[in-house]
């Protein structure tokens, strides 16, 4: 029988190895393979610093294709984090997986985010565990139609079907939950960096000075 975890509540962050060519590859049309790599990798680590600054919560990085990675295990050594591997399948299989297996270990409410937005905020992670006190589920969503955090309570039904990227999969994945006979709150708006003006964007505003060259 496995143990209770210690922390309550669970973190999972899934990110890509930063591999040239691999990653960010909407912004490296624009800005180049090896700059866009170096964003996608600022941009994990402002996620770990973000996640680890929650309390009494663990942090988990799911990494694809391996935890083996380099990048990765200096992520261990620098946050007090575990490391994963990512389920296999589209986003709504990685998303489902990573909460519902977050939940059946025994943590009382799991969020995941990506790693791509740079307006994340220690504190949009505070928020959504103290939604989960009263909903069944949260989502912060992203200016394009997306979302940046899903955080459940109750494991969640498949969101197989989702069109990604679309600009759709917010209000799609909001229906599904709901069709689920799950209650759903969701907070403020937020950004990714996936375009050239998304980046532009991030410095103008100094989200992570000194990180995008």
């Amino acid at each position: 029988m496995t143990a209770a975890p210690q922390a309550r509540n669970c973190i999972v962050v899934l990110s890509k190895a930063p591999q040239p060519g691999r990653c960010k590859t909407r912004l490296a049309r624009h800005i180049g393979d090896l700059r866009a790599t170096s964003v996608h990798r600022q941009l994990v680590l402002h996620s770990l610093r973000c996640a680890t600054a929650v309390s009494q919560t663990q942090v988990v990085l799911a990494c694809t294709p391996s935890p083996a990675h380099g990048f990765f295990l200096r992520c261990r050594r620098q946050f007090p984090i575990r490391l994963g591997r990512q389920a296999q399948g589209d986003l709504g299989r990685r998303l489902c997986a990573a909460l519902n297996q977050a939940l059946v270990q025994g943590y009382r409410r799991a969020v995941v985010i990506g790693t791509d937005c740079a307006d994340l905020r220690c504190g949009d992670l505070t928020t959504a565990f103290e939604a989960l006190e009263h909903t069944d589920t949260v989502m912060q969503p992203a200016e394009d139609g997306g979302y940046v955090l899903l955080g459940a309570r109750r494991t969640l039904p498949s969101l197989h079907g989702i069109a990604w990227s679309s600009g759709r999969e917010g209000r799609q994945t909001a229906q599904r939950l709901r069709q689920g006979g799950l209650s759903l709150v969701q907070t403020r708006i937020s950004w990714d960096v996936d375009t050239r003006a998304d980046w532009v964007r991030a410095r103008q505003q100094a989200l992570l000075s000194g990180y995008f060259g």
